[in-house]
């Protein structure tokens, strides 16, 4: 029987002791919950619909990306800062660092989104569940994700 021990990192990320070639993601919002595994750092995150509160979105935001959601409507801010946070949410996750104040900074104006001020390189897959959003952070590279939905 395999027992389940978990060892916090530095910054709290968790890992299944023994298992090195494990590694996972947690994340709720709401009543909803993901699980991310696979055999690289990863991230996942989910956001719930929510308000946007302003003085977060300044926190936590770059001049460019409040640009961009000032330019949406009243429910495209809200599913774009849902997306914003998400993104960077799961990036936090991905390398392990916990959240800080040197947040990810990143350009939505393409097909995908693009991270501006980070070394390394990822890839996020984006994806939506009943009125939430959610981002699975990965290196670039890694095989395609199957996202399953319960």
């Amino acid at each position: 029987e395999l027992e389940q021990q978990y060892i916090i990192g530095e910054h709290g990320k968790p890992s299944l002791a023994g298992h090195p070639e494990l590694h996972f993601s947690l994340s709720h919002s709401g009543h909803y919950v993901a699980c991310a595994l696979g055999s690289s750092e990863l991230g996942v995150d989910i956001q719930h619909q929510v308000k946007v509160n302003e003085g977060v979105v300044k926190r936590v935001c770059s001049e460019e990306e409040i640009r961009w959601l000032d330019a949406q409507d009243e429910a495209g801010r809200v599913v774009g800062f849902l997306r914003l946070w998400s993104l960077k949410e799961s990036w936090f996750k991905a390398v392990g660092t916990g959240l800080t104040d040197d947040y990810p900074y990143f350009d939505l104006t393409g097909s995908s989104p693009l991270l501006l001020n980070k070394e390394g390189d990822y890839s996020f897959f984006e994806f939506s569940f009943g009125e939430g959003r959610g981002t699975l952070c990965l290196p670039a590279g890694d095989i395609q994700p199957e996202i399953i939905t319960l």
